[in-house]
């Protein structure tokens, strides 16, 4: 029996995982995580970011977290737009000489898996984009220059900036920060596992937001949506003035080739 529930549940983990998140409504909803100190300033040294995200056809470059002042005159952010069938994924850094911005361009409009590191500790430094478990080419629109700046009096805000002007449009799900640089083995299984326990017990993992807490089709407005990493840095939902969107998401199968799970 415990042989077959074995096989049973091998099978479970190498077909499919379920998928779950939170759907934004691109007008004005968010999730403010703060700005605890694990959160903070993670640009001027180490930090790898992972997402999922399934955008909807749409002209503007809308957030998918900002961590930073609206006017990008400090910290960090992840900008997504989904036109003409290609989803494109813009990281800005804000140094005090310039705005640095990298972006990549793909010619698919499915579910993707989002997976920037970046070292700030010099110019010359530039981003590693990753879609889907594989390094992509990425241009540079603006260098570097000066000094990074400070991001710690501001909020981490997911799916959108924080005054609501750039709202997400659709689905996001397994956010998750480290202070570390992931290698690319560790990005292909956090592509490939998909598994909810695979590395956000580390130590360097500084937020992990899996953000399937409540029922489908649920509002989360004032819901926590909790931070599994261990530093506290619970989000918050909010669905605007407008009182609407910001729903949780139900489950669905994603299939996908099994990956080896290791540190």
């Amino acid at each position: 029996m415990y042989k077959i529930f074995a096989i049973f549940l091998i099978l479970f983990l190498w077909c499919g995982m379920s998928w779950a998140g939170v759907d934004f409504d691109g007008v004005d909803d968010s999730i403010n995580c703060g700005s605890g100190s694990s959160i903070d300033n993670l640009h001027q040294s180490t930090m790898t970011v992972s997402v999922w995200v399934e955008g909807t056809f749409d002209t503007t470059f809308r957030r998918v977290c900002n961590k930073g002042t609206d006017d990008v005159t400090s910290g960090w952010l992840i900008a997504y737009q989904l036109s003409s069938g290609q989803n494109r994924v813009n990281f800005y850094v804000r140094w005090s000489g310039a705005e640095a911005q990298w972006r990549y361009i793909s010619g698919s409009s499915a579910m993707t898996n989002i997976v920037i590191t970046y070292d700030g500790s010099s110019t010359s430094n530039n981003p590693i984009i990753y879609i889907n478990g594989s390094s992509v080419t990425t241009t540079e629109i603006t260098a570097p220059s000066g000094n990074v700046t400070d991001d710690k009096d501001e909020n981490l805000v997911i799916g959108n900036r924080n005054d609501g002007t750039r709202c997400f449009l659709g689905e996001v799900n397994e956010f998750k920060i480290w202070n570390t640089i992931l290698t690319p083995a560790q990005v292909l299984q956090e592509y490939n596992g998909k598994l909810k326990t695979m590395y956000h017990l580390q130590s360097n993992n500084k937020l992990y937001l899996p953000m399937d807490d409540q029922p489908s089709g649920t509002s989360a407005d004032g819901d926590t949506v909790r931070d599994l990493s261990g530093n506290g840095n619970n989000g918050t939902g909010n669905d605007g003035a407008n009182n609407t969107g910001l729903t949780w998401v139900g489950e669905s199968v994603l299939s996908y080739v099994p990956g080896v799970i290791g540190n």
